[in-house]
């Protein structure tokens, strides 16, 4: 959505407080963006920006990412329009808690259940969208530079909308509303590579409180491993990683080749699959 009274440029005056700025300068030049936090006549705003001359059509293909999402995601997700104005995307600012921070929440007050039932109902959601069964093959090939020979069909979503994670979903009123639409392609994309993006981020952020919820009722698996540390996975939730037509390793490179691809070639991650994960009721030192 392009707004009128376009500004070429980001600039804080005096009617423009300055609280917050992330910067994602570790990406390849074109896809590199600022974005800030501010608040106008007492009132929070979140401007997108465009990092140099090189984002910037980066910056205009998001609002048309996200006018897309919105009727692919109707009647599951709703979508944060933001207005274009130049080399940046104004957002109004929404308070509440993103659907992993009521899934911790519970995880670390001891409701399981309640955790599990907030998974599980992402995952309807997710399962709900539009689906094909297709091989995917601008995902593998130009995306996480994978061949797409090796392949029969697998089950896809039919947009590639791979930041609808956990932390990108804000959960107000019963709405579930989608924050980040940054990554979202026109072809489709695996159904189980999305499952992976969102539960291993939970994972990789938050393995001190799932390791001090884990108990005899619900145990976790180090099911993955990096240079020197284990990452633990509560068992209700391996039905999402570990069953399907692709293995844990695979989904693990794809990982990496979507990182490359975002972030340039000299990514790198030491992460692998356990063969022989140990379960684990109980840990001594946090």
């Amino acid at each position: 959505m392009k707004c009128s009274g376009d500004m070429m440029a980001f600039r804080v005056d005096e009617n423009l407080s300055e609280t917050e700025v992330v910067n994602n300068t570790q990406r390849r030049r074109e896809f590199q963006t600022r974005t800030v936090i501010t608040e106008e006549s007492g009132e929070k705003m979140v401007y997108k920006c465009a990092a140099g001359l090189e984002s910037r059509p980066f910056i205009e293909l998001i609002v048309e990412r996200e006018e897309r999402n919105i009727d692919y995601l109707e009647g599951q997700f709703e979508v944060l329009r933001g207005c274009l104005q130049g080399d940046r995307i104004k957002y109004a600012y929404l308070g509440g808690r993103s659907l992993k921070d009521m899934i911790i929440e519970h995880m670390k007050e001891g409701h399981h259940d309640a955790a599990c039932e907030l998974l599980k109902e992402y995952v309807k959601r997710i399962n709900s969208l539009g689906r094909i069964n297709a091989v995917p093959e601008v995902f593998l090939c130009d995306i996480v530079n994978d061949s797409a020979n090796e392949f029969a069909a697998i089950d896809c979503l039919e947009r590639g909308v791979l930041d609808l994670i956990c932390k990108n979903i804000l959960i107000s009123g019963g709405h579930w509303i989608v924050i980040d639409n940054e990554w979202s392609f026109d072809f489709p994309v695996p159904v189980r590579f999305l499952l992976f993006r969102a539960i291993r981020e939970i994972i990789f952020t938050e393995q001190v409180a799932i390791r001090r919820a884990a108990n005899k009722a619900h145990p976790v698996t180090g099911l993955f491993a990096g240079r020197w540390y284990k990452f633990y996975v509560p068992i209700e939730w391996l039905e999402y990683l570990i069953e399907g037509e692709i293995g844990l390793e695979r989904l693990i490179r794809w990982e990496v080749g979507f990182q490359r691809y975002v972030n340039g070639p000299s990514y790198a991650s030491h992460l692998r699959a356990v063969k022989k994960p140990r379960i684990r009721r109980q840990f001594f030192l946090m």
